[in-house]
């Protein structure tokens, strides 16, 4: 069950889900507009070697390394760093950027989470209070 869309392309459409739609629905009532979730980081999707996939303990391709921290940002707070590679969200694998937006898109702004990231190639667990994205 979605909602359809159309006008992408002629005979080109799109369904947004709907949980989707009704988690957007509800942040608009509750908040009057979407909230997004804020680490202040950029990042760029990058292959994980085999030792590090072996660290982690799971089979996982790919992960986020930062090369940008923003400052006063929550993540300059909890000590991130450009060069560390971002693995996981709250015990969820992060291997894009979507995964990393679509846990941002719910109700965390404001909460502690705990981040998984390779820092020197060792592997961390840090905690953060997500901002909100302005």
């Amino acid at each position: 069950m979605g909602i359809n869309t159309s006008g992408l392309t002629p005979g080109a459409s799109l369904a947004i889900p709907a949980s989707a739609a009704w988690e957007t629905a509800a942040s608009l009532g509750k908040f009057g507009r979407i909230r997004r979730g804020y680490l202040g980081i950029r990042s760029q999707p990058v292959e994980l070697s085999a030792t590090q996939q072996s660290q982690l303990g799971r089979s996982q391709a790919t992960g986020l390394l930062l090369v940008g921290i923003e400052n006063n940002s929550p993540a300059a707070a909890a000590g991130l760093i450009v060069g560390d590679i971002l693995v996981s969200v709250a015990g969820q694998p992060v291997e894009s950027h979507d995964q990393l937006l679509s846990y941002l898109a719910g109700d965390v702004i404001g909460k502690p989470i705990a981040l998984e990231i390779s820092h020197g190639g060792q592997r961390q667990t840090v905690t953060l209070t997500v901002g909100e994205q302005k």
